[in-house]
């Protein structure tokens, strides 16, 4: 039988209808039109470079071995196959992104993946770049890794779906080069089938599979043999092994490990990467592996060699595997050689003798990008306004308005005028929240917490003039006060205990609804909910308390029992059904909705409720924002989030707003402070200063270097220290613990002042908990960095406070919400298709704000793609390591704004590991005072032991240096691993490539530009505030000496580093370190008799 007869044999059971060949339905070019992911938007800029070296290349030779493609930063490129200047084959596609070409059987065609209608689907041009077309479009279908059936006629990808496993599931599907939805061949699975490469007769799919445990990210080890390769027979569907085998603890069984198995043209021979354990490389003078090899299996004797080495550094270890474990290779049409990119350059490897030849390339980098979403921004002198008060409430008759913010309940008109705090100015029994007006609008009933003594229920007059009551007699984990109707009872949630034990309210397992007289009294418990928000219980008719169980509305009777289902919700976070028991008002995707509440049925006729669809009719009530639902009689919902209230009459549908404005002082320092005789770095055109003096006045630097120290009302003698500015980690989570109760002295948040971040932003924050939190930070009420915050990651899918962003409105909705709360910026985090990123940055860019997003551990490409889309920045370090100048070069003329994180992430393991496994980190006496023993001892100090080699921070530095070098920025962060030193670790290891003064620049002044505050932060300059550390060491003769912290200043006053105890302008204990727990934090020995008689 003939090769081509052979073919048509093979294909025939999958011969196609006609409609299953046409574009999938609601996918049409036309529609991906709509918004147009090519066209650069705002003040675009311009990318213009030659380059003659590339990074993570995928290489392919035309079958007359004339031609090379190639593809270089989201571009296919053609040259003449002994090189030369390389012709760009889709220069006319815009901000789109082109990658991995390869060649048709006859030449003629090339077959790529390319994202210019939104999404990564597979595409067919000409071999000359004409007459590109879309082989299918599908925003739900992410496609990579094409390659031909030797007739020509069908094209397999790896592809994952965005509607379903997303990054961490893919398959393998065949495609008619017509069209169609395409044929499965290998299903969707966490193994992750991978590199598709078809015999030469047609027969068989080699491809390979990962066969490991997706978690511990940068744990797995393809050594042990975590890939290994497979056959798959067309004709029966039948996958045979190729390698076996992998080492478990009883059990050496690896094969050794295989990946990205390449055919040869006779079909005899296998080309794939493994691991060489214990080779190394050396990049800059830093040495790092294991190094990766090309191998040969034959596969008629089953013999193994090593034909290439080193091969690119393989990506085995990459969190999501959404790249090519390899850049693409193949071999010529006789089957001599192999073409493949390694070291920013083109090689050819002579399979027969391993000789390697380098083809020279020169290619032309011309790009029009968008705008960046980006904005500078000023930290407020003297006063600011509250931008997140919470619980708003109206009064019974509606003329006063009763809200909490920094900690405190205030009463404003509903008219407007100035806010007044309820609570007397000598009333400190810690934060106060949730304030709830009697029935009778008398008084007022409220929560207090204090991490450390615990909280209280109190009630008081609407007026003020009385001292609060306190109802509780018992300490506890309070919230949400509800009165009965008649008002002789509050209901409220009481959590499990967990700060009792030191833990944080996050860690309550359970919330119990507990009664108590509203004169006060012992509680009286009605029914416990499983989970950690704390439930907002609201009375219906009967007496029924009504309350989310899940995500299913409940209710019970007054004594908790004849529990009934009511409706099943989307994800949300609070739920209020209204008096009359007819409408029940939700929060999800940040907003309020509101739908109609038919009566009880049994479970399971239970009525779903969804934001859009479901079984009942919903109204959304807010569009930018909207929280504390509360309903005043049974037609008025109210609601706020942020300095906003909100009525909404169900009745009538009109919705009213009124404005919270709340001012208060900024925690600024009278009079000035100088600290004298010390050498500055100052990260400024002064440069460092060998012996000189920092003053600064009302919280701002007045006077760096020969200053007279004299007239200020404080000096420090610094005589041998070293001054440097505060830092600012600008990824670091450290907003997750508190549940809405926010500590004054709480280690997410002092930890990192403690060890010198006197800013941060959280790139994946807690609403619920960033935006008061930054509030209390300025006004002084908290002790801990300066908050900057995008609030929730927006991903695809709806959440309790973030919504799915499936239109431009509904991307404009959620920036404008976020604005609005606080947030100076947003993340888009991995939306499933090109044009929701888009949206959101353009989303953003109107407003000024900055818009950064998840990247680095995926195909370079993608995060070329995030670049010229106009997002600021992204987190995570680039996997493809080491990159070279196309890339460095690119993002520097972007200015783009680059955080690797490299204490986590990344194609290597975490380094966090390192220091884990350097020292004994969890036995630091200061670590062990600003972290609970649960976040610090478990994880550091059983730990994993590598040789250090295996760590690639080195080679992650030399990146962000180039970068750098080229214009871009860096950032440092911690992302909340080991909250105070990691922030540390991250400065310590860009000073691989960096040098310690590089790394100081980046930790202080990249991190202000970053955040666009580098006019108020950032340097030991003038004008700028006073955020600094003093240290006893000189960093600059050692990295390491930046945790010799001494003192911490921020905003002019001064903290002890050790204990945070302020002090000046006045003395002031930090207070209980409440989380510490002695007695498992022990260290000492005791003997097995301790207890005998006499001992």
């Amino acid at each position: 039988m003939s090769r081509s007869t052979r073919i048509v044999a093979l294909f025939t059971p999958i011969a196609l209808p006609l409609a299953l060949l046409l574009p999938a339905a609601g996918t049409t070019p036309a529609a991906a039109q709509e918004w147009d992911i090519t066209e650069p938007r705002g003040d675009t800029r311009e990318i213009s470079f030659t380059t003659t070296e590339g990074t993570w290349m995928s290489v392919d030779v035309s079958p007359d071995s004339r031609w090379i493609v190639f593809d270089l930063l989201g571009h296919v490129y053609r040259m003449p196959a002994g090189g030369g200047d390389a012709e760009n084959l889709t220069a006319e596609s815009g901000l789109a992104l082109n990658i991995h070409p390869v060649f048709s059987p006859d030449g003629s065609e090339i077959a790529f993946i390319s994202d210019r209608l939104g999404q990564n689907n597979l595409w067919i041009m000409g071999a000359d770049g004409s007459d590109p077309r879309a082989v299918f479009t599908d925003m739900d279908i992410r496609a990579m890794e094409p390659v031909w059936t030797p007739d020509g006629e069908y094209v397999v990808v790896r592809q994952t779906s965005m509607s379903g496993g997303g990054l961490f599931e893919y398959g393998l599907f065949m495609y008619h080069r017509d069209g169609g939805t395409g044929v499965e061949l290998v299903p969707y699975s966490i193994e992750m089938p991978g590199w598709p490469s078809v015999s030469p007769d047609g027969r068989y799919l080699y491809f390979h599979q990962f066969v490991g445990t997706p978690l511990p990210y940068g744990g797995q080890d393809s050594s042990v043999g975590d890939f290994q390769l497979r056959r798959l027979d067309f004709a029966t569907g039948e996958i045979t092994p190729i390698t076996q085998g992998r080492s478990a603890q009883q059990g050496r069984l690896t094969s050794g490990g295989a990946f990205a198995p390449e055919v040869s043209p006779d079909g005899r021979f296998l080309a794939f990467g493994r691991r060489i354990p214990d080779g190394l490389l050396e990049y800059r003078g830093h040495v790092f592996g294991p190094r990766t090899g090309l191998w040969l299996r034959d596969l008629e004797s089953g013999a193994e060699r090593l034909v290439m080495d080193p091969v690119e550094w393989d990506m085995t270890q990459e969190i999501t595997r959404s790249a090519p474990v390899l850049p693409r290779f193949t071999w010529s049409s006789d089957g001599t050689r192999i073409h493949l990119s390694q070291g920013g350059g083109i090689r050819v490897l002579s399979v027969e003798d391993g000789e390697v030849s380098t083809i020279p390339f020169r290619a032309e980098v011309r790009r029009t990008i968008s705008e960046m979403a980006y904005g500078e921004r000023a930290i407020p002198d003297e006063s600011f306004e509250a931008r997140f008060p919470r619980w708003p409430t109206a009064s019974p008759d509606g003329g006063s308005i009763a809200f909490e913010s920094v900690g405190r309940i205030w009463v404003q008109d509903a008219s407007g005028g100035e806010p007044r705090r309820l609570t007397p100015d000598g009333f400190a029994a810690g934060f106060e929240y949730a304030p709830a007006w009697s029935p009778d609008g008398s008084s007022v009933a409220f929560v207090t917490f204090d991490w450390a003594e615990g909280g209280h229920l109190w009630r008081i007059a609407a007026d003020g003039g009385a001292s609060p009551e306190r109802v509780s007699r018992h300490a506890g984990e309070y919230m949400n006060p509800v009165w009965s109707p008649d008002g002789s009872e509050i209901v409220a949630a009481q959590g499990s205990g967990a700060t009792a034990r030191g833990r944080a309210l996050v860690h309550n397992a359970w919330h119990d609804l507990v009664r108590f007289p509203a004169g006060g009294g012992e509680a009286e418990t009605i029914v416990r909910n499983v989970g950690s928000a704390p439930p907002l219980s609201t009375y219906g008719p009967g007496g029924r308390i009504h309350f989310a169980a899940g995500n299913t509305l409940v209710s019970v009777n007054a004594v908790g029992a004849d529990r009934r289902e009511h409706v099943r919700l989307p994800p949300v976070w609070e739920v209020a059904v209204s008096p009359d028991g007819a409408h029940v008002a939700f929060v999800t995707v940040g907003d309020v909705f509101v739908a109609p509440l038919p009566p009880a049925r049994s479970a399971e006729a239970v009525p779903t409720i969804s934001r859009v669809g479901g079984s009942l009719p919903v109204t959304r009530v807010t569009t930018d924002g909207g929280l504390f639902p509360r309903w005043r009689g049974e037609d008025v919902l109210e609601f706020g989030g942020g300095p906003r209230y909100g009525t909404h009459d169900v009745r009538s549908g009109e919705t009213l707003h009124s404005d919270l404005r709340l001012t208060l002082s900024r925690n600024l320092p009278e009079g000035s402070v100088a600290i004298a005789n010390a050498r500055i770095i100052t990260l400024d055109d002064a440069g460092v200063i060998e012996r000189g003096t920092v003053v600064s006045s009302g919280g701002r630097i007045s006077c760096v270097g020969a200053c007279d120290a004299s007239g200020a009302d404080h000096v420090i003698d610094a005589t041998g220290r070293t001054v440097i500015p505060g830092w600012i980690d600008v990824h670091g989570h450290h907003n997750r613990e508190s549940m809405q109760l926010v500590p004054e002295r709480g280690f997410e948040h002092a930890a990192y002042l403690a060890y010198g971040v006197t800013t941060t932003r959280d790139p994946a924050a807690s609403s619920i908990n960033t935006w008061a939190t930054k509030d209390l930070v300025q006004a002084g009420r908290k002790i801990g960095p300066r908050i900057f915050a995008t609030g929730e990651i927006l991903t695809a899918g709806d959440e309790p406070f973030k919504a799915d962003v499936d239109t431009r409105e509904e991307a404009d909705n959620q920036a404008a919400r976020l604005q609005r709360w606080g947030a100076e910026s947003v993340k888009q985090y991995l939306q499933p298709n090109r044009r929701r990123a888009q949206w959101l940055v353009d989303a953003g860019r109107r407003r000024g704000m900055v818009v950064t997003s998840e990247g680095g551990n995926f195909d370079i490409s993608h995060n070329i793609g995030l670049v010229m889309d106009g997002h600021a920045g992204f987190e995570h370090a680039l996997v493809q390591f080491p990159i070279y100048s196309d890339v460095s070069r690119f993002l520097g003329q972007a200015e783009f704004q680059y955080s690797p994180t490299v204490v986590v992430g990344g194609s290597s393991p975490w380094a966090e590991e390192y220091f884990f496994q350097r020292e004994d980190t969890w036995l630091d006496e200061k670590v062990r005072r600003w972290l609970p023993w649960r976040q610090l001892i478990p994880h550091a100090r059983r730990r994993m032991l590598r040789p250090e080699t295996d760590y690639g921070f080195a080679i992650v530095a030399e990146g962000l240096a180039d970068v750098i070098a080229a214009g871009g920025y860096g950032g440092i962060g911690s992302h909340g691993q080991q909250h105070g030193p990691a922030s540390h670790w991250e400065t310590w290891m860009y000073a691989e490539a960096l040098g310690p003064l590089g790394a100081l620049e980046v930790a202080s002044m990249h991190g202000a530009h970053i955040l666009g505050l580098q006019g108020e932060l950032g340097s030991i300059t003038e004008g700028k505030w006073a955020d600094l550390m003093v240290l006893g060491s000189n960093p600059l003769d050692d990295i390491e000496n930046t945790l010799d912290i001494e003192l911490v200043v921020k905003d002019g006053i001064v903290y002890d580093a050790g204990t945070l105890d302020r002090l000046w302008p006045e003395e002031r204990p930090f207070g209980p370190y409440y989380w510490t727990e002695p007695d498992i934090m022990k260290t000492d020995t005791v003997s097995v008799h301790r207890w005998r008689p006499g001992n």
